[in-house]
C-alpha cells in the first residue's frame, strides 16, 4: 500500500491543528447531561404523584396524578419529534457541531415554547376547575396553582434565554461557514 505524500503532509496538518470549537462540545455535553437530569426529575414527580393518588384516592389527586402522565407522555413525544435529527453530529469537524448545537438550540426553544403553552392551558383549566368548586379550595390547591404560574414565568424566562442563544449560535455558525469558504475554495458546503 503506497501514501501519497501530498495527503500524507495534508493528513499531518490537519490532525496537529486545535480542535474547532470546544466550548460548542462543552455545551452539546451540558445539555445532555440536562436532559437526562430534566428526565429523573419529571419521572420522580409521576411516579411520587402516582404513589399518592394510590394512598389517597381524591378525584383531584387522581386527576392530578392522570393529568402529569398525559402531559409527560405529550410533551415527551412533542419533544422527541421537535428534536429530530439533534442526536449526533454528522462528522468530527467543527461546522457539524456548529450546525448540531444550533439546531438543538432551535428545537429546545421550540420544546420550551410548547411547555409554556401547555402549562398556560394547565392553569386556565385549574382556575376554571378551582372557580367551579371553589367551597372546597385549601392552601395546597393554592400552591399548585401559584407552582405552576411560576413555572409558567420560568418558562417564558427560559425561552428568551433560548433565543439569545439561537441568534449567538446561528452567528458562530455563519463565521465558521464563511471561514471555511475562504480557506478552502474547491470545497463546497452542503
Amino acid at each position: 500500500m503506497t501514501l501519497d505524500a501530498e495527503l500524507a503532509a495534508w493528513r499531518e496538518d490537519w490532525h496537529s491543528e486545535v480542535e474547532p470549537l470546544p466550548d460548542v462540545k462543552r455545551k452539546i455535553r451540558q445539555r445532555q447531561e440536562r436532559a437526562v437530569a430534566a428526565a429523573i426529575l419529571t419521572s420522580t414527580c409521576v411516579a411520587i404523584s402516582t404513589i399518592r393518588a394510590f394512598r389517597r384516592p381524591s378525584p383531584f389527586i387522581s386527576g392530578l396524578a392522570v393529568g402529569l402522565w398525559f402531559t409527560t407522555i405529550f410533551v415527551g413525544g412533542c419533544a422527541c419529534c421537535l428534536r429530530r435529527g439533534t442526536w449526533k453530529q454528522c462528522a468530527r469537524a467543527g461546522l457539524a457541531y456548529a450546525e448540531l448545537s444550533y439546531r438543538r438550540a432551535v428545537a429546545k426553544a421550540r420544546i420550551i415554547r410548547l411547555s409554556f403553552w401547555v402549562c398556560l392551558g394547565t392553569i386556565v383549566v385549574l382556575c376554571i376547575a378551582f372557580a367551579w368548586d371553589w367551597k372546597h379550595l385549601t392552601i395546597g390547591y393554592g400552591m399548585i396553582l401559584a407552582a405552576l404560574v411560576a413555572e409558567a414565568a420560568v418558562f417564558r424566562r427560559c425561552g428568551r434565554r433560548k433565543e439569545r442563544e439561537i441568534a449567538e449560535t446561528k452567528q458562530q455558525l455563519d463565521n465558521l461557514k464563511d471561514q471555511l469558504a475562504t480557506g478552502s475554495e474547491g470545497l463546497s458546503l452542503s
